[in-house]
Protein backbone atom coordinates (compact mmCIF):
# COMPACT_ATOMS: atom_id res chain seq x y z
CA UNK A 1 0.00 0.00 0.00
CA UNK A 2 1.31 3.82 -0.70
CA UNK A 3 0.18 6.75 1.02
CA UNK A 4 -3.26 7.11 -0.22
CA UNK A 5 -4.68 5.49 2.55
CA UNK A 6 -7.36 7.15 5.13
CA UNK A 7 -6.60 6.56 8.66
CA UNK A 8 -9.09 6.15 11.34
CA UNK A 9 -7.65 9.35 12.85
CA UNK A 10 -8.84 11.27 9.87
CA UNK A 11 -12.06 9.41 9.37
CA UNK A 12 -12.99 10.34 13.02
CA UNK A 13 -12.11 14.14 12.78
CA UNK A 14 -14.35 14.20 9.56
CA UNK A 15 -16.93 12.50 11.65
CA UNK A 16 -17.06 14.86 14.10
CA UNK A 17 -16.92 17.68 11.87
CA UNK A 18 -20.25 16.50 10.60
CA UNK A 19 -21.55 16.19 13.56
CA UNK A 20 -21.12 19.63 15.05
CA UNK A 21 -22.47 20.84 11.74
CA UNK A 22 -25.57 18.58 11.74
CA UNK A 23 -25.86 19.83 15.28
CA UNK A 24 -25.67 23.16 14.44
CA UNK A 25 -28.08 23.06 11.45
CA UNK A 26 -30.77 21.04 13.87
CA UNK A 27 -30.90 23.57 16.61
CA UNK A 28 -29.58 26.74 15.37
CA UNK A 29 -28.40 29.31 18.11
CA UNK A 30 -26.40 31.90 18.47
CA UNK A 31 -23.71 30.11 20.48
CA UNK A 32 -23.61 27.28 17.54
CA UNK A 33 -23.50 29.68 15.10
CA UNK A 34 -20.16 31.54 16.90
CA UNK A 35 -18.74 28.08 17.35
CA UNK A 36 -19.00 26.69 13.85
CA UNK A 37 -17.10 30.41 12.72
CA UNK A 38 -14.92 29.89 15.37
CA UNK A 39 -13.96 26.42 13.87
CA UNK A 40 -13.77 27.88 10.39
CA UNK A 41 -11.44 30.93 11.73
CA UNK A 42 -9.17 28.02 13.49
CA UNK A 43 -9.28 26.05 10.66
CA UNK A 44 -8.38 29.10 8.32
CA UNK A 45 -5.62 30.28 10.88
CA UNK A 46 -3.96 26.89 11.06
CA UNK A 47 -3.97 26.42 7.33
CA UNK A 48 -1.91 29.42 7.38
CA UNK A 49 0.50 28.38 9.62
CA UNK A 50 1.09 24.92 8.16
CA UNK A 51 1.54 27.31 4.74
CA UNK A 52 4.24 28.77 6.41
CA UNK A 53 6.09 26.27 8.08
CA UNK A 54 4.45 22.83 6.40
CA UNK A 55 6.72 21.08 3.72
CA UNK A 56 6.12 19.15 0.21
CA UNK A 57 2.51 18.16 -0.40
CA UNK A 58 1.53 19.25 3.41
CA UNK A 59 2.79 23.03 2.40
CA UNK A 60 1.04 22.51 -0.98
CA UNK A 61 -2.43 21.40 0.84
CA UNK A 62 -2.22 23.89 3.49
CA UNK A 63 -2.05 27.06 0.97
CA UNK A 64 -4.59 25.47 -1.04
CA UNK A 65 -6.68 25.11 1.97
CA UNK A 66 -6.18 29.14 3.13
CA UNK A 67 -6.52 30.17 -0.25
CA UNK A 68 -10.23 28.77 -0.47
CA UNK A 69 -11.02 29.26 3.03
CA UNK A 70 -9.87 32.61 3.60
CA UNK A 71 -11.38 33.77 -0.36
CA UNK A 72 -14.37 31.94 0.28
CA UNK A 73 -15.15 33.75 3.54
CA UNK A 74 -14.01 37.21 2.34
CA UNK A 75 -16.77 36.42 -0.10
CA UNK A 76 -19.71 35.35 2.23
CA UNK A 77 -19.28 38.47 4.52
CA UNK A 78 -18.70 40.95 1.82
CA UNK A 79 -22.03 40.05 0.95
CA UNK A 80 -24.80 42.61 2.15
CA UNK A 81 -28.29 41.65 3.24
CA UNK A 82 -30.02 44.65 2.01
CA UNK A 83 -33.53 43.86 0.97
CA UNK A 84 -33.89 43.37 -2.80
CA UNK A 85 -29.99 42.51 -3.15
CA UNK A 86 -28.97 39.65 -4.54
CA UNK A 87 -26.12 37.41 -3.19
CA UNK A 88 -23.01 36.92 -5.21
CA UNK A 89 -22.94 33.64 -3.95
CA UNK A 90 -24.80 30.51 -5.76
CA UNK A 91 -24.20 28.66 -2.37
CA UNK A 92 -25.52 31.80 -0.65
CA UNK A 93 -28.79 31.56 -2.87
CA UNK A 94 -28.99 27.86 -2.55
CA UNK A 95 -29.50 28.33 1.35
CA UNK A 96 -31.71 30.93 1.11
CA UNK A 97 -34.59 29.30 -1.21
CA UNK A 98 -33.44 25.69 1.02
CA UNK A 99 -34.44 27.36 3.83
CA UNK A 100 -36.86 29.18 2.21
CA UNK A 101 -38.77 25.85 1.23
CA UNK A 102 -38.36 24.17 4.86
CA UNK A 103 -38.75 26.32 7.55
CA UNK A 104 -41.69 28.26 6.62
CA UNK A 105 -42.71 28.33 10.12
CA UNK A 106 -39.84 29.92 11.70
CA UNK A 107 -38.93 33.23 13.08
CA UNK A 108 -36.52 35.35 10.45
CA UNK A 109 -33.70 35.36 12.97
CA UNK A 110 -33.55 31.71 13.30
CA UNK A 111 -33.48 31.37 9.69
CA UNK A 112 -30.28 33.76 9.34
CA UNK A 113 -28.67 31.30 12.11
CA UNK A 114 -29.34 28.59 9.86
CA UNK A 115 -28.06 30.76 7.07
CA UNK A 116 -24.85 32.00 9.00
CA UNK A 117 -24.26 28.29 10.11
CA UNK A 118 -24.62 26.94 6.42
CA UNK A 119 -21.60 30.01 5.32
CA UNK A 120 -19.58 29.12 8.01
CA UNK A 121 -19.88 25.29 7.03
CA UNK A 122 -18.78 26.23 3.89
CA UNK A 123 -16.24 27.89 4.47
CA UNK A 124 -14.64 24.98 5.46
CA UNK A 125 -15.91 22.87 2.74
CA UNK A 126 -14.53 25.28 0.74
CA UNK A 127 -10.74 25.04 2.11
CA UNK A 128 -11.08 21.19 2.63
CA UNK A 129 -11.79 21.15 -1.44
CA UNK A 130 -8.95 23.39 -1.82
CA UNK A 131 -6.42 21.73 -0.12
CA UNK A 132 -7.51 18.70 -1.49
CA UNK A 133 -6.92 19.82 -4.72
CA UNK A 134 -3.76 21.09 -3.97
CA UNK A 135 -2.35 18.10 -2.98
CA UNK A 136 -3.81 16.44 -5.87
CA UNK A 137 -1.49 18.90 -8.20
CA UNK A 138 1.52 18.87 -6.24
CA UNK A 139 1.91 15.09 -6.86
CA UNK A 140 5.69 14.37 -8.32
CA UNK A 141 6.37 12.87 -11.94
CA UNK A 142 7.55 9.77 -9.93
CA UNK A 143 4.30 9.27 -8.38
CA UNK A 144 2.28 9.52 -11.94
CA UNK A 145 4.63 6.84 -13.86
CA UNK A 146 3.64 3.45 -13.67
CA UNK A 147 5.37 0.76 -11.46
CA UNK A 148 8.20 -0.77 -13.45
CA UNK A 149 9.67 -4.44 -12.97
CA UNK A 150 13.19 -5.43 -11.92
CA UNK A 151 15.77 -5.88 -14.73
CA UNK A 152 16.18 -9.28 -15.12
CA UNK A 153 18.48 -9.95 -17.64
CA UNK A 154 21.35 -9.73 -15.96
CA UNK A 155 23.34 -12.63 -14.60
Amino acid sequence: MNGNRISIVRVMIFIAFVAIGVAALREPSPVWTSLLYSLAFGCNFLAVVGAIVGAGRIRSAAIGFAVCGWGYFVLAISQTNAPGQTSILITSVLVRQTLDLLTAGLPSHERDLLSSAADALFIIAAGVVGGLFAWYLSRRPSDLAPPTLPNTDQP
